[in-house]
């Protein structure tokens, strides 16, 4: 009888401490006003990407003069966009802030009408990116927001050595109160693809 007895106890505490959890979840977040985190996004960095190659090696039969000055970029390798990114809590349903961001890149440069190997190159790229947030909901210990960004791109060893960035952020989740996980999605003229990150809010 005793041990039926436990056993019930342990089976009602059990489940009024699932409820009480899950009740409590769900409740609204403390209030902040400031967002700090720092990100890394991978995927495909179009704008990049695209700066970085060149227009390609020549193959015409027989060479052109034009082939001389025919180039093209392989084995290029890059790092993922590393951000940090700060955003300040207008109301329960928006947020303003800016994100700045870097990647590397590195390839072989070929060239000329044997296409022989020039040099090897490192590019860099950095976008700063002012941003707009909305919420689509929020409790005590989770958000699932949206954001836009549009700013620009500075790119130095690329083709190109600045240009109109944007961004947009469909969905974006966070988990923890005052110190959260990140994970969205991303897709844009920087990058295509996920972004995970950490944050603290104050």
């Amino acid at each position: 009888m005793t041990t039926k007895l436990l056993k019930s106890l342990a089976v009602s505490v059990a489940a009024m401490f699932i409820f009480v959890s899950e009740a409590d979840a769900f409740r609204p977040m403390r209030k902040y006003k400031f967002d700090i985190s720092v990100n890394v996004s991978a995927g495909d960095p179009t704008s990049a990407l695209q700066y970085y190659e060149r227009p390609g090696l020549s193959h015409s039969t027989p060479p052109m003069v034009s082939d001389l000055y025919s180039e093209g970029m392989v084995n290029i390798e890059y790092t993922g966009l590393y951000s940090v990114r700060f955003e300040s809590k207008l109301n329960k349903w928006l947020a303003v802030g800016g994100d700045i961001s870097a990647l590397r890149m590195t390839g072989d440069l070929y060239k000329g009408f044997d296409n022989r190997h020039r040099k090897s190159m490192t590019g860099n790229a950095i976008y700063v990116m002012p941003e707009v947030r909305f919420f689509y909901f929020t409790s005590k210990l989770s958000t699932l927001s949206g954001a836009l960004q549009g700013g620009a791109g500075f790119y130095d060893g690329f083709s190109r050595k600045a240009s109109a960035e944007f961004q947009i952020i469909p969905f974006s989740y966070t988990l923890g109160s005052r110190i959260y996980g990140r994970a969205e999605l991303t897709f844009g003229t920087m990058m295509n693809g996920m972004t995970f990150g950490v944050g603290c809010r104050f």
